[in-house]
């Protein structure tokens, strides 16, 4: 299953559209956040790196992991760990 994930580059925050291969488990996970308006976000800080899940206007959980092997099982256990349901922006509850 292909993750999109937008990643915000320094020095100025550009943001690049990125995916990622996670465990096909997660797809209906995935497809259900996309539905919702949801996001991932990943930014590299120093030698770590953040993982968020945002709705546009904040973010709703995030994981900070050191950068290297492993990051991928980190992405996946961001969004298996996520709670449903969520309040998205516009108010309605997305499961």
């Amino acid at each position: 299953m292909e993750l999109n994930v937008t990643q915000f580059i320094r020095p100025d925050g550009e943001q690049r559209p990125i995916s990622c291969t996670v465990s096909d488990e997660l797809s209906g996970k995935i497809r259900a956040m996309e539905d919702a308006g949801l996001r991932v976000t990943a930014e590299v800080i120093g030698p770590n790196v953040s993982f968020c899940i945002e709705n546009f206007e904040e973010d709703l959980v995030c994981e900070i992991v050191p950068n290297g092997p492993g990051i991928v099982q980190a992405l996946e256990k961001i969004v298996r760990e996520f709670d449903w349901p969520v309040t998205v922006a516009d108010g309605d509850s997305a499961k």
